[in-house]
């Protein structure tokens, strides 16, 4: 199995949070400005994820570690 393969039959990346009543308006609609701030901490876990998943390869080539 290719790596394509494999990160194609994961289940897709989902992230929750919970919107604060400060984020909204009086129609309890989220202001357009917070939508850059939710897809800034989305992006930010996904690549968390990612990266916990990798093994870690820096320590290995940096000289005296």
């Amino acid at each position: 199995m290719t790596q394509l393969q494999q990160t194609s039959s994961r289940k897709p990346f989902r992230y929750f949070m919970q919107v604060r009543y400060a984020e909204c308006d009086a129609q309890q609609v989220v202001f357009n400005a917070r939508y850059g701030d939710y897809i800034d901490i989305a992006a930010t876990e996904f690549f968390d994820t990612v990266t916990a998943e990798q093994p870690s390869t820096t320590s290995a080539r940096l000289p005296g570690r």
